[in-house]
């Protein structure tokens, strides 16, 4: 007979966790949080995710480009915000437009 060993939770299994609870509090909360708020609520909520797991969910979640945070720290699903990528062309009397990447017209 073998024993079976209790399977322990990967590091990559608590990122994911983390990057699940962090957008669903964003999503419940229907606001954007500042990034301190965010994680001090995260935290508490979900008694498995430290602090450092936290910031490598954060960031991970941020370089996929599923949130974003502004100048103030301020977090926000790119889901929910209405953001558009593409390229800037620039006119040389001072205006501009945005050549939208999404089938949406140019701004």
């Amino acid at each position: 007979m073998t024993s079976a060993k209790p399977q322990r939770a990967t590091p990559a299994a608590g990122v994911e966790a983390a990057e699940k609870a962090i957008e669903r509090e964003l999503r419940t909360a229907g606001f954007p949080m500042e990034m301190d708020d965010l994680k001090e609520y995260v935290m508490l909520s979900h008694k498995g995710i430290s602090s450092e797991v936290f910031d490598r969910a954060f960031n991970k979640l941020k370089e996929a480009g599923r949130i974003f945070t502004n100048r103030e720290d301020i977090v926000l699903l790119t889901s929910s915000a209405k953001l558009h990528t593409g390229v800037v062309q620039g006119h040389r009397d001072g205006f501009g437009f945005l050549i939208c990447d999404e089938d949406v017209p140019d701004m």
